[in-house]
């Protein structure tokens, strides 16, 4: 929430009285036209390809060795051999 005040706040900044003291200009409508579905697009992406990682690369669950042996590396091994 903090960011969001933060993003929220430059944003307005160049549209207060304090915009010509500081040199900002206010950006054009299209801007803020293209950067909500710009923005909204690039999360589905993001959201879509870590589906298919989570699903494609996600890691056996480990369990604990049983009794007399251990992992060596991703092997299961008795212990002493």
């Amino acid at each position: 929430m903090k960011k969001l005040g933060h993003v929220s706040g430059e944003t307005v900044l160049p549209f207060t009285p304090l915009a010509g003291p500081l040199g900002f200009t206010p950006l054009p409508a299209a801007f803020f036209i293209f950067l909500v579905p710009a923005t909204v697009t690039y999360l589905f992406a993001v959201e879509v390809a870590k589906r298919r990682l989570m699903r494609d690369f996600a890691a056996e669950p480990v369990t604990a060795p049983a009794h007399g042996e251990r992992y060596i590396g991703t092997k299961r091994e008795r212990a002493g051999a």
